[in-house]
């Protein structure tokens, strides 16, 4: 699996400033592994929207994965 995304994505930020990071995007990638490429965005879009909270979103957010055969 090949999973393309934007800095947007790491540097999502909550109402305290704080990043979603590379910590939390990696573990909820590992997390997610088995799941379909539709559900594996879906995750991480869920995990930062949860991350943010009510905190507008201040940078653009684009994934893109896919599996080479």
């Amino acid at each position: 699996i090949c999973f393309l995304y934007t800095d947007g994505v790491t540097e999502a930020m909550d109402s305290n400033l704080e990043l979603y990071g590379t910590e939390r995007f990696e573990k909820t990638l590992d997390m997610n592994r088995k799941k379909s490429l539709k559900g594996l965005i879906a995750a991480v879009n869920q995990t930062i929207i949860e991350h943010r909270g009510e905190a507008e979103q201040s940078d653009d957010i684009t994934m893109l994965a896919f599996m080479y055969k």
